[in-house]
């Protein structure tokens, strides 16, 4: 089975984080790493937490 990673990245996604993410996945030996393609979302930014 290969699975693979979908990230939302509209919603407070900053570089350093998907750097992160990418290293991780890459680490942990997903198939792949996916980003949605949308740039914003309709109900305003949302920020880090």
């Amino acid at each position: 089975m290969k699975i693979s990673l979908m990230i939302e990245g509209q919603d407070g996604l900053t570089w350093s984080r998907w750097q992160g993410i990418s290293r991780a996945a890459e680490t942990l030996g997903f198939t792949g790493l996916y980003r949605s393609d949308h740039f914003t979302n309709p109900a305003g930014p949302v920020l880090p937490a």
